[in-house]
């Protein structure tokens, strides 16, 4: 199979699940690549000026938000009916049907999505905008970690794949409304922040409960490398949010005050 046929957009769309099942290695290079660009793209751009992309970004966060309002839809569901009929520790230990049906598809095709979303930092270098170190690592760790793990099918992503999208759903709307030159009230930003924080909190507990089982010889759906791992990801995430939101919302405005 060459990389034209392993990579035809249309065929990966139609069956994510295969796509991903046999081309989740292809994520490391995926990776790298993007790191090159990161710290390459804005010495290219240095002494060229930034591009007008106002309305491709546009179009851009707005199919991000008509897709992770959709995942949303298509997962959450199974979650709610899973939390009242087996607990909240079975909903993220259980695997039970979530990657079959019809949801498989949009969980597939949200893991795949992951690759699309460095698209975000492409946007960002030709505006000749700053790279901050937060927004590369975070895609850089989430591509590697949705990639990899897939083809183990852990019932964690249950709770992942929820969170993810309803974050994603509020925050490319917000930089959809922008992009439109939308003002916005001042609480949306940190808003944002803080749902993303949550949802790291919450994956990190998960992750913390799913580690004790698996340590304690507890049946969970997951192996115990990759749940170490994740629950790393996890706690690094949320150590950087956080120092981004204290540094971003609280210090500044406690200096205009």
């Amino acid at each position: 199979m060459d990389m034209l046929t392993e990579y035809n957009i249309v065929s990966a769309v139609r069956d994510p699940d295969t796509f991903l099942l046999r081309n989740w290695h292809h994520s490391v290079l995926w990776a790298a690549v993007y790191l090159m660009f990161v710290h390459a793209g804005p010495i290219f751009m240095r002494n060229r000026p930034a591009l007008n992309l106002k309305r491709p970004l546009a179009l851009w966060n707005a199919m991000f938000t008509m897709f992770s309002l959709m995942t949303t839809y298509k997962v959450a569901p199974e979650l709610f009916d899973t939390l009242r009929s087996w607990g909240f520790v079975s909903s993220f230990c259980k695997r039970g049907h979530f990657f079959e049906g019809e949801r498989s598809y949009w969980v597939a095709l949200f893991y795949y999505s992951k690759l699309f979303e460095l698209g975000d930092t492409v946007f960002i270098v030709l505006r000749k905008r700053p790279v901050v170190y937060l927004h590369y690592i975070h895609h850089f760790i989430v591509l590697l970690w949705c990639w990899c793990t897939y083809p183990l099918y852990m019932a964690s992503a249950r709770w992942g794949v929820f969170m993810n999208a309803v974050v994603h759903s509020a925050m490319y709307a917000y930089f959809f409304l922008v992009s439109l030159g939308a003002r916005l009230p001042g609480f949306v930003k940190p808003f944002i922040t803080s749902m993303q924080i949550v949802q790291f909190i919450i994956g990190s507990l998960i992750c913390a409960i799913i580690f004790y089982m698996l340590t304690t010889a507890q049946p969970c759906d997951a192996t115990e490398l990759a749940g170490a791992i994740q629950l790393a990801i996890y706690v690094y995430l949320l150590t950087l949010f956080s120092r981004f939101f204290h540094q971003n919302y609280v210090l500044k405005r406690q200096k205009l005050a």
